[in-house]
């Protein structure tokens, strides 16, 4: 077990690496590909990525179901590497978004199929322990990544920040090739694949996760925010998830997402919860850099430093709260904790200004990380417990889903907030009007700012940065809040369940289904 779980953590720590490495080097890469303020967004720690990975998250869950789980992980970590050391031979914005999007299809495969694997073989009362593990791999990616973007940026080059996965992904595939062992099931086959697996269902939650947060709608979305062509694409998104459902509702095959995951108040609130905290993961650390660097005009490695609060707090907290989840076997106090430090650190990321202190900077961020890092592992699990063991791939998969939509929009809502403020912040200063200064600023070149002269018109730019900057978490506190309504709706299940061994895999435990009030009734798994 030992071996299962270094491979599997080492597997989840290339991914988180690579998703917080590249935020202190963003600013250097635009500058170097010659980007613009939306290629920063697109081709940052998420969009593309996110893009690619909440497009096939949907498919890796149930298709394990009919492959096998190994047969998913796998190819899914081959692909991260060819797109990670693509991504360091890049040589233009538009080749380094097509390679983030190859890493993103993988990365989606590793994130999925790492949790799912956990249910194959840790019991439902331990996985809150394990799970503390995977999280583990996430904070030390997270404090290690934006310290490490900033070195390799400085001392060598920003391609180094994508080349280094590759020994990384090389050791995890050798450990878990040779060591990680599954329960045989049976598996259907190809006739039987073709003549149950849910296709239509597949193509409809790709274009939902796809087409709302294609380039053209970031782009739109970015530089256009009330133009018609936002509030189109806005639409569409609804409309796209009202038909997704009435297709999976329908369906006689397999379906991807079962509506039955839906049908409970505590199910639907941890959906929601998963959602909106994704955006509120998204925008803190996201942006925090622009602050570090623009406002205050920081090198990327010091930026990478300050970043430690949130970094540090959230996987401190996820180790934590995981092993106390195992012990108590409770999740809804973490969750109810969680929300509620999480909307009280974006309240006080309002006040942050460009007289704000290293203190103020430091404490805030680490309070919203703390409730960050709560709010990791107890809704999974929660959800898990709420549904019997037959679902737990499609819920695991439709939870990351979920989170990953929430990840993407939350880059871009944050984007639209950020931007929309600044070029109007930026108009207002006369003497910057219609400059290449102005320009360059917008395109995100914010290292550019100190340099600025006099040091009025400086002071002024900096003033409007940090306002436009502020209005991400006016925007983020009530979302917040919204969060701790939805974790008071969460009702209680039972972490404690029966176990059969069984010689044959056809000979498997009947499962009997959650009882929404007592939690399990007698559930029981083959192992």
């Amino acid at each position: 077990m030992v071996l299962v779980m270094t491979g599997l953590a080492t597997t989840v720590f290339l991914a988180s690496l690579d998703s917080t490495i590249v935020t202190t080097a963003l600013p250097t890469i635009t500058e170097h590909l010659h980007g613009t303020a939306s290629d920063y967004s697109w081709t940052g720690a998420y969009s593309t990525q996110l893009l690619c990975s909440g497009a096939f998250i949907p498919l890796w869950g149930p298709l394990s179901d009919v492959v096998g789980r190994k047969l998913i992980l796998y190819p899914s970590i081959a692909l991260f590497l060819l797109g990670s050391g693509l991504c360091g031979a890049a040589t233009s914005m538009s080749f380094l978004i097509g390679c983030r999007a190859l890493q993103g299809v993988g990365e989606g495969g590793i994130i999925v199929m790492v949790q799912v694997v956990l249910t194959d073989i840790v019991s439902l009362q331990d996985r809150g322990k394990y799970g503390s593990v995977i999280g583990g791999c996430w904070g030390i990616a997270s404090i290690l990544g934006p310290v490490l973007g900033g070195v390799l940026t400085e001392r060598l080059s920003w391609r180094w920040i994508f080349w280094i996965n590759l020994p990384t992904g090389g050791l995890a595939t050798l450990l878990l090739m040779f060591c990680l062992n599954l329960n045989p099931t049976r598996k259907l086959t190809f006739k039987e694949f073709l003549q149950n697996f849910d296709f239509l269902g597949v193509y409809v939650l790709r274009k939902v996760s796809a087409d709302v947060n294609s380039r053209h709608a970031h782009r739109s979305l970015l530089m256009t925010g009330n133009s018609r062509s936002t509030i189109g694409l806005l639409v569409v998104g609804p409309v796209l998830l009202l038909l997704a459902g009435i297709v999976e509702s329908r369906t006689t095959r397999m379906a991807i997402i079962p509506p039955r995951l839906f049908r409970t108040r505590t199910t639907l609130s941890l959906f929601g919860l998963a959602f909106l905290h994704a955006i509120g993961f998204m925008c803190a650390n996201f942006y925090l850099p622009v602050m570090f660097q623009g406002v205050n005009g920081d090198s990327p490695l010091i930026s990478g430093v300050k970043l430690f609060p949130v970094a540090l707090g959230g996987s401190v907290a996820t180790v934590i709260v995981g092993l106390i989840v195992t012990a108590t076997k409770r999740t809804r106090p973490f969750i109810w904790s969680g929300t509620a430090l999480m909307t009280l650190g974006a309240g006080l990321l309002i006040t942050l200004s460009e007289k704000s202190s290293l203190g103020q900077e430091m404490g805030f961020s680490l309070i919203e990380g703390v409730g960050i890092g709560f709010l990791f592992q107890p809704p999974l699990i929660a959800l898990q417990a709420a549904m019997p063991l037959k679902d737990m791939a499609a819920c695991t998969g439709a939870f990351y889903l979920v989170r990953t939509l929430g990840c993407t929009l939350g880059i871009s809502l944050g984007g639209v907030a950020f931007q929309s403020q600044l070029a109007i912040r930026l108009r207002a200063i006369p003497a910057l009007t219609g400059t290449s200064a102005e320009a360059s600023i917008l395109q995100g070149n914010y290292k550019d700012i100190k340099l600025l002269l006099p040091a009025e018109l400086r002071q002024q730019v900096i003033v409007a940065l940090s306002r436009s900057l502020r209005t991400i978490y006016i925007m983020l506190a009530p979302l917040a809040g919204t969060t701790f309504l939805l974790s008071l709706l969460v009702r209680h299940y039972s972490l404690e369940r029966n176990f059969v061994q069984k010689t044959r895999p056809e000979e498997a435990a009947p499962q009997i289904a959650a009882d929404e009030k007592g939690g399990e009734v007698g559930e029981t798994k083959s192992v």
